[in-house]
């Protein structure tokens, strides 16, 4: 081997040595990119304390679970060193196991606080219960209108209602309206494969974009889109008796301020 190739060898040798010795540590690093969760879990009405209910969370990057110790008589409680991601969230309490259906948010350095209502489902809830976005059946919220379709190609033009998204993988439900002079009969469920904008794919479909989504059935113009459930996003508890619902949520400077800000999580 002469003299030059034998550095470069050489060279490609030390880059890799250090590439093996210090890539185990950049990956620790990244590993321990921590934050807090801290709060407060209360009963139905959102002020009686829930003592000794343990919060559950995990990441749906890592699966990685925490659970916080039983909450103390003022309904308190904490997760320290947490990594840092979205996380899923369940409560157990003496009343039994509750869901919350939106997702938790952990950043770097932060303490990030939240107060939890436990709401039991009403029997009969199930088919009556409506709330924002025309959330009017259990685990569906309406995400969109169909507004115009082409029957060869199965194509809808859908508009995206204010307030909501959706996504590429996504399952839906399309059905009929519940205006009695309509002519459709359509009550199917599929899976979104197809997702346009302008005739350009996208991953996401976003408060009032107007899409095009390939349909697995037939839709009429007038038709609803309703969102079913996020893909990959299980719940901790998979039958709870209720719902957890978050009704505050801010990232804190000293653990101790209250919450300031008020949003609910339907479930």
């Amino acid at each position: 081997m002469n003299r030059g190739a034998h550095k470069k060898y050489t060279s490609i040798v030390l880059c890799f040595a250090l590439i093996v010795l210090y890539l185990p540590n950049l990956a620790k690093a990244e590993e321990n990119k921590t934050g807090n969760l801290t709060g407060f879990v209360f009963g139905e009405d959102g002020t009686i304390p829930v003592e000794g209910a343990v919060v559950t969370l995990r990441n749906v990057s890592t699966g990685q679970v925490y659970k916080s110790p039983g909450t103390d008589n003022q309904g308190t409680f904490k997760v320290e060193q947490m990594q840092t991601g979205m996380y899923v969230m369940g409560v157990t309490s003496e009343s039994g196991n509750f869901n919350a259906d939106d997702l938790v948010g952990v950043r770097e350095g932060k303490t990030e606080k939240i107060s939890i209502a436990l709401k039991q489902y009403e029997e009969g809830s199930e088919d009556t219960e409506k709330g924002k976005n025309g959330q009017d059946r259990k685990g569906e919220e309406l995400v969109g209108r169909v507004i115009e379709y082409e029957p060869n190609s199965q194509i809808a033009i859908v508009e995206i209602i204010e307030g909501v998204e959706l996504r590429k993988e996504d399952e839906i439900h399309a059905l009929k309206p519940d205006e009695e002079e309509s002519e459709s009969e359509t009550d199917f469920y599929q899976i979104v494969n197809v997702l346009t904008l302008n005739d350009e794919p996208i991953k996401k479909a976003k408060e009032g974009q107007i899409v095009a989504i390939y349909m697995e059935e037939d839709v009429l113009p007038g038709d609803l889109v309703y969102l079913v459930k996020r893909k990959g996003i299980v719940p901790i508890f998979l039958i709870p008796i209720g719902a957890a619902l978050v009704v505050g949520a801010v990232t804190l400077s000293e653990p101790d301020d209250e919450p300031d800000d008020v949003t609910q999580i339907k479930k």
